[in-house]
Order: C-alpha cells, then structure tokens, then sequence
C-alpha cells in the first residue's frame, strides 16, 4: 500500500547549527508539555509536525492584523488574531490591549478564538471586556 509521507521538504542537518535549534525546540515543548499536560506532544506525527512549524513560523509569537482604524464607525481599532490552533494566552492578550489603548487613546478590540468559539476582547482604558461572536 501507500505509505503515509513524514516530511514535505528535506534538509541536511548542519553540525552545530541546526543541531542547536531542534535541542532547542525539543526543551521548549517538554517544559510546555509539563505545564500543559496532552496539550503540547501527540503521538500522531502530523500534529507533532504541525506543532513543529508554528514554533517556526513567526518565531511562535501570534500573528495579529490590523482589520479596522475606525470600528464601527468610533475611531476604536480593530485586530485579528489569524489563529492557527493555539488560543492566545490570556494575561499576555489583556496587556496588549492595554499597552495599545494607551497608543491609540481609543478602545482597542480584538477578535480571536478561545477553545474553538469566536471572541472578541475588547480594553478601552479602564475595563476589559469579552463578548462571544460567530466567526
């Protein structure tokens, strides 16, 4: 039969280089993997991959984006949070908020995922608020 293909792209390992980051990456996901226990490490090689590459990708910060400087029509800005499988944390996101209300001296929204449902978390300088939506 068809065997189930491991990789996309090959690449020689490089000797103290490459060597270096996957050690890296491995510590990374045990120490996650200890604090979110079945959350970081599966069994299942694709999701392991996955996981992986988010790491890679953006150096594993969230990608965020700018949707609209005038919501709803009351200056506030809007961000969207391109989720790619892990929720944002959530004391990290209510900071961000606050630190760009200060810049932008407006409420301050963002729409994301948390454990699957749509959200938006919304700062505008004295309270944090979020409300469920369909995305």
């Amino acid at each position: 039969g068809k065997g189930t293909p491991l990789s996309d792209l090959f690449l020689q390992i490089r000797i103290n280089g490459d060597m270096a980051v996957l050690k890296g990456m491995m510590k990374v996901a045990l120490e996650a993997e200890a604090k979110y226990p079945g959350k970081i490490l599966d069994r299942e090689f694709k999701k392991v991959k996955d996981k992986l590459l988010r790491q890679l990708t953006n150096f594993g910060q969230p990608i965020i984006e700018v949707v609209d400087g005038n919501f709803e029509n009351r200056s506030e800005l809007q961000l969207a949070h391109k989720h790619d499988g892990m929720d944002l944390k959530p004391d990290e996101s209510r900071e961000t908020l606050r630190i760009l209300q200060t810049l932008w001296r407006r409420p301050v929204n963002l729409v994301t995922r948390v454990e699957g449902s749509g959200v938006i978390m919304r700062y505008d300088g004295q309270d944090h608020s979020d409300k469920k939506v369909e995305l």
